[in-house]
């Protein structure tokens, strides 16, 4: 597959992953080559709705309401461009229209239904909001929509009263990096994206640090649900393949959805713990790490964060300055910019029959000062 960015065409291998992605960013640092000290467990639980392991992922069918398992082995699903049989309408639902991370899901949604033959309707922004989530469930069933996206970032509180209304009016969903029942999870490899994070964060504590006295830090948001919190489970172990971090020493705080709350908490917590010598910081997104980033540099605290998703908040930090001046060690990319082509296949797939598997996770990669230039270049 082919990742356009600034006129710019650079070849990168965008698979469907059906495999834990375990592959270690390493350049961040820029220390000397270090000898892992074990590799990290797997996910602690490999029957997490969004998060399943790849063997037990099944290949589902949209029947009389329900996604019913089939026959297919889901391995075999690709991501070819389709060309749909008919103009269907797919109805989406945003889930927060304000950030970097949804504005380049939107973009290029319109772009793949334009290539496919489709018409993108509704745009409802659910500004991770539970209520709003409802509320754009409720109006987009009104556009008698052959599928919807429904990128409820806020599944834990109002995922299944989201799909009450869907499963009440016969509409199959795909839903976006937070599992909801009766639809298709698409997004992130959880606890493959926070290792990979870990294992840079580490290998950083490692070669600047020895890993002495090193506190592992982790932003969470309860209402994201048990797969996107994999991220920070994956982090941590990604940390320990470098640096054997007791459980005293990793902590966690409740993070929203912004920067500032992110840097309020963080401040808190350093203000709370000031013999903690170095913080490593892990969170669900780069909106949230970029205010623990922020936090750690105007409390002149030693210490460094990763992201997860490759977005502006955290690309920019990775511009802007060297670890040391901006506590931003790296950030692990998501490709939102990729997420419309998988979404409109998935759709087109469910409403003319085929058989898709029940989750679609995409490959990651770590993004540093020594690659963000040729992937997310500034301006």
């Amino acid at each position: 597959m082919i990742l356009r960015n600034n006129n710019k065409v650079k070849t990168l291998f965008i698979t469907v992953v059906l495999l834990v992605v375990a592959a270690c960013g390493g350049s961040a640092s820029g220390g000397g080559d270090l000898i892992p000290t074990a590799e990290p467990p797997g996910p602690p639980v490999s029957n997490i709705p969004g998060a399943l392991a790849p063997e037990a992922i099944p290949a589902v069918k949209y029947i009389d309401g329900k996604f019913v398992e089939d026959s297919m082995p889901a391995d075999i699903w690709d991501n070819t461009t389709r060309i749909a049989k008919s103009d269907y309408t797919i109805a989406y639902n945003n889930g927060w229209a304000a950030i970097d991370f949804t504005v380049k899901i939107t973009e290029n949604l319109k772009e793949a239904a334009a290539a496919s033959g489709v018409t993108i309707v509704g745009f409802c922004d659910m500004e991770f909001s539970p209520e709003k989530a409802i509320t754009c469930a409720e109006q987009s069933v009104t556009l008698n929509p052959d599928f919807v996206i429904h990128s409820n970032f806020q599944g834990g509180l109002s995922g299944d009263q989201s799909m009450e209304i869907f499963d009440a009016a016969g509409v199959p969903v795909a839903v976006i990096d937070v599992w909801h029942p009766n639809s298709i999870f698409f997004g992130a490899d959880n606890y493959a994206a926070g290792v990979m994070g870990g294992k840079d964060a580490g290998k950083y504590a490692a070669d600047n640090w020895g890993c002495e006295d090193v506190h592992i830090l982790l932003g969470e948001n309860p209402p994201e649900g048990e797969a996107a919190d994999l991220r920070m489970v994956g982090f941590r172990d990604g940390v320990r393949v470098y640096c054997g971090i007791p459980d005293a020493n990793v902590h966690r705080i409740n993070l929203d959805g912004t920067a500032d709350q992110a840097i309020t908490a963080t401040t808190d917590w350093l203000t709370a713990n000031p013999d903690a010598t170095y913080v490593l910081c892990g969170t669900i997104d780069d909106e949230r790490a970029s205010g623990m980033a922020r936090a750690l540099k105007q409390a002149g605290r030693e210490g460094g964060c990763v992201g997860q998703g490759a977005d502006l908040p955290g690309t920019s930090l990775i511009h802007e300055g060297t670890i040391e001046e901006t506590k931003y060690i790296s950030t692990v990319a998501y490709y939102p910019e990729k997420y419309g082509e998988f979404l409109v296949n998935i759709a087109i797939d469910v409403i003319e029959g085929r058989p898709v598997p029940q989750e679609v996770h995409m490959a990651h990669m770590i993004i540093d000062r020594s690659n963000v230039d040729e992937f997310y270049p500034q301006g």
